[in-house]
């Protein structure tokens, strides 16, 4: 007969186990992804990559897209952690959150790639949320603190705001896993949008400060280049 502290001891070891299982498939999925998009490596193959047998994967996140998420999840917890590094006004922290994911794309550009791509595929939706909502909480956190802090209008609603930033930022990232612009372009760009955006919404105090930021970073935009090539005739 196994005593209580025992079945509780066994119980624990069990659970200890488990998690181990779980970090070491979600290791190997990351690993996968950094070298293929997520349709390219099967649950075999994870099974294999991870140490573990084929039922594993299953048993303990049911399937694939359930395991990318966890993967999503254990980045935006780096994300926060990298974000909050350095405290800061709610304005400064929307134009950190984009140089903060940035500098982590530059780490790992290929696995970015491909989670940016699978998590907005047109036939992957509950994927999609998974990713969105809590980066979005993130984002409506922010302009809560900036409207009670007095930089943002108490109009504003922090939800219909955060939505409007987050696809601002999440359009050009696409843009980039694309390859349609570099990571410094992916900067700018979100940037500019954020500085217009947070400028047209922001209290009479700040608002000039944000325009003046939105065009110097203006300035630095490729097509400004251009124009300013047509000028002087160079």
């Amino acid at each position: 007969m196994v005593k209580g502290g025992q079945w509780q001891q066994t119980m624990s070891k069990r659970e200890d186990n488990k998690n181990d299982k779980k970090q070491q498939i979600i290791r190997a999925a990351k690993q996968l992804m950094q070298a293929a998009d997520v349709k390219g490596f099967s649950m075999r193959t994870l099974a294999e990559v991870a140490g573990v047998s084929i039922a594993t994967p299953y048993n303990l996140f049911g399937s694939k897209e359930n395991i990318v998420a966890a993967v999503m999840d254990t980045d935006l917890d780096q994300f926060k952690e990298a974000l909050l590094a350095e405290p800061t006004n709610p304005i400064d922290t929307f134009f950190r959150a984009v140089t903060t994911a940035v500098r982590l794309f530059e780490k790992e550009p290929n696995y970015y790639m491909t989670g940016a791509l699978a998590v907005h595929s047109e036939t992957n939706e509950k994927l999609t949320n998974h990713f969105s909502i809590p980066r979005q909480e993130l984002f409506k956190d922010l302009v809560v603190q900036a409207i009670q802090q007095g930089y943002l209008a108490h109009q504003v609603n922090p939800e219909s705001f955060a939505i409007n930033l987050g696809y601002q930022f999440y359009s050009w990232i696409q843009a980039w896993a694309r390859g349609h612009l570099s990571l410094q372009q992916l900067e700018l760009r979100t940037h500019y949008s954020f500085a217009a955006s947070l400028a047209a919404v922001a209290t009479a105090e700040n608002r000039d400060s944000l325009t003046t930021r939105m065009l110097a970073i203006q300035d630095q935009l490729p097509e400004a280049w251009e124009q300013q090539k047509f000028r002087t005739g160079t």
